[in-house]
């Protein structure tokens, strides 16, 4: 994640001398709050740094093969979606809607496709991340960091808030709001299952939207594991808490038999399966673990599920066992705009198998074409690439990629 050794080591150099001179709270919005213990068998899921990228994971097809789409248009658009008769839909990270339809030869500029002249459906205020259509793509479930679960009509242009909040708390009634809905999958019968990366809070930036990078950072630095798998059942309107205590919650899939559903916890580094039906029904196990990266989305496909890595693992991680006094000093010097200047990207998917074996992985080892890829669909032989951070889309062909 860091560039460099040299730019690691004048972090870590100024984060120790930060020690006594940061402010006891931690930055906006998790004014207030300290950082938490990290018990050592959260740091022994961490994998190995640097990450040994080698075998699979030294190829760099998606810096040779996937075409970028809408550059400059569509900012931080986290998921593409496709519906039935082809028609492109993402969410870009200041609320707004885009549709794109394709009308020329794939040679052609972003791949023949044309966004809509109609102005683009705004659903915020809120940082929509993941989201699922329904109804031939008239309607749309979306996780949104601030106003939760929403249901959205592309058709009448109307916004549902669906779920803000867990039906039975455990302790207080702050462990009922839902704060950072991240994404979320939907079953055969109509029961979405979404995630709640943390109970903190997204706050809005000054360029206008809502940074979901700066709670994950401090999310990490306060070692929050406050992240909940929920599901909610429309017909009788009531949220549940299907796993919590997780590490930044994030991606979400329901497994192929519809038995278990997938949730990613990224600073888990790992792919956890709860199971809902069957002899292990209630119980939680690994599908896959110590992933050399940060994963951020899960998707299901025809023969397994694509994990992204939305940037390469960092010699970051070894700050937190520093102790609280370090990673609150770590907390302001991150957000203070020192991680992007020094944070490295790369484009990295994961192919696994229906039982987490990684299969194949597709790569930009430098970031330049494609980077901090954050969801990935598959459709007609061709993959459709979200990202957190960019001002594009992409698609790859499947058969350049010998998948």
């Amino acid at each position: 994640m860091f560039s460099s050794t040299a730019a690691f080591a004048c972090v870590a150099a100024v984060c120790l001398a930060m020690i006594w001179t940061a402010p006891s709270g931690m930055p906006h919005p998790y004014s207030g709050l300290s950082v938490e213990e990290i018990s050592e068998e959260s740091f022994a899921r961490f994998p190995d740094v640097p990450a040994n990228l080698t075998g699979k994971f030294s190829n760099n097809y998606l810096a040779q093969y996937a075409k970028r789409m809408f550059v400059g248009q569509i900012h931080g658009a986290e998921s593409v979606a496709v519906t039935s008769n082809g028609t492109l839909i993402m969410v870009d990270k200041f609320g707004y809607v885009h549709r794109a339809l394709q009308t020329g030869a794939e040679s052609d500029l972003d791949c023949g496709y044309t966004l809509s002249i109609a102005p683009p459906l705004y659903i915020g205020p809120g940082r929509p991340l993941g989201f699922h259509t329904a109804q031939n793509g008239t309607v749309l479930f979306v996780c949104d960091s601030l106003k939760g679960l929403i249901r959205v009509d592309l058709v009448a242009e109307t916004i549902a808030v669906l779920s803000n909040r867990v039906s039975a708390p455990t302790d207080s009634l702050r462990d009922a709001e839902i704060n950072y809905a991240n994404d979320l999958d939907v079953d055969l019968d109509g029961i979405i299952y979404f995630s709640s990366s943390t109970a903190g809070a997204v706050s809005l930036h000054a360029t206008g939207f809502y940074d979901t990078m700066r709670s994950f950072l401090l999310n990490m630095c306060r070692g929050d594991r406050s992240g909940r798998l929920l599901r909610f059942n429309p017909s009788a309107g009531r949220t549940d808490v299907l796993v919590d205590d997780l590490w930044y919650a994030n991606g979400v899939a329901v497994a192929h038999d519809g038995n278990s559903v997938l949730v990613v916890e990224t600073m888990g580094f790992r792919v956890l399966q709860h199971h809902i039906a069957g002899p292990l029904a209630g119980t939680t196990t690994t599908l896959v673990s110590k992933l050399p990266g940060f994963p951020d989305g899960i998707t299901r496909t025809h023969d397994g599920y694509y994990v992204t890595l939305v940037a390469p693992l960092s010699p970051l991680l070894k700050l937190l066992k520093l102790g609280q006094s370090a990673r609150n000093a770590l907390s302001w010097l991150l957000t203070s705009g020192l991680a992007s200047k020094v944070v490295k990207r790369f484009g990295c998917v994961v192919k696994l198998s229906p039982t987490g074996q990684i299969l194949s992985t597709f790569m930009d080892q430098t970031g330049e074409n494609v980077s901090t890829v954050s969801a990935v669909t598959e459709h007609g032989g061709y993959l459709f690439l979200g990202n957190l951070m960019g001002d594009s889309v992409s698609r790859v062909k499947l058969s350049d990629i010998n998948i």
